[in-house]
């Protein structure tokens, strides 16, 4: 799965009739279309495509089991990647900023930095989701904000953690998606001419502290790697994502097994 050339990726031919622009990004909407049950997104930053497809071979050898799987494709003839669609008939997939404005009103990030401490701000927002969907979403916080740590993700906000509401209205927690932005993958915030140390310093988390440790810590490292993914990806052609994913894997070891 996964390329980090453009030559040899299928390209997929869709017309205006297919977008499907959802990306509520503070990082840049990336030009998404949808046809046949699968979701398509154009690279708009850098390589979010290869970032995807990396971040889903990680997810594949860990202990998260409920992920999307990405595969990084032409649009267009443009870069980017393909995802089969996760939800069910009748259901819809809702951001905690959304139903934070239906439940409470407002942003939900505003109110989060209200409280001065990690834990504080985490606590708020487990209580408010456990209230308004009957969900305890401390373990699946605990695991994606770890991986983020890992991968990098800085866009990690409140739009793009979701759950879902089935049919009956009920709720259920959603599969780990949405991971373009990690692996150092916007050129704009992290130049290629800048050394990979010095790019890393500047990756900021989301979204209870600008400190991927941090918050994750105040969670619980709740995230296990196979030892097997570093035999993965000695096959994986080497390219900037796959560099840094290596760099993340030898800092932090300790969750490699």
């Amino acid at each position: 799965m996964g390329r980090c050339e453009d030559s040899g990726l299928r390209n997929v031919i869709l017309d205006k009739t297919y977008i499907r622009n959802m990306d509520n990004s503070s990082k840049g909407t990336q030009l998404k279309f949808f046809k046949d049950g699968v979701w398509y997104k154009q690279n708009r930053t850098g390589y979010e495509g290869t970032a995807e497809a990396l971040c889903s071979l990680l997810l594949s050898y860990s202990n998260i089991e409920d992920f999307v799987r990405y595969e990084e494709c032409k649009i267009n003839g443009r870069s980017g990647c393909r995802s089969e669609n996760f939800l069910k008939d009748g259901e819809e997939c809702i951001t905690l900023q959304r139903l934070y404005e239906y439940h409470v009103g407002g942003q939900l990030q505003e109110a989060v930095l209200r409280f001065e401490t990690v834990e504080e701000r985490i606590a708020f927002v487990l209580t408010f989701v456990k209230k308004s969907a009957d969900l305890d979403l401390r373990g699946y916080l605990a695991r994606l904000l770890t991986f983020d740590m890992v991968t990098l993700n800085i866009d990690r906000h409140f739009h793009n953690i979701c759950v879902i509401r089935k049919e009956d209205g009920r709720y259920r927690q959603a599969p780990v998606f949405d991971n373009g932005a990690a692996l150092l993958s916007n050129f704009g915030i992290f130049p290629v001419e800048d050394d990979l140390e010095k790019n890393i310093a500047r990756a900021a988390a989301a979204p209870f502290s600008g400190s991927f440790e941090l918050q994750a810590k105040a969670l619980g490292l709740d995230f296990r790697v196979k030892a097997d993914i570093l035999k993965k990806l000695k096959t994986w052609p080497d390219c900037r994502a796959k560099q840094v994913l290596l760099h993340q894997l030898s800092r932090y070891k300790f969750l490699v097994c």
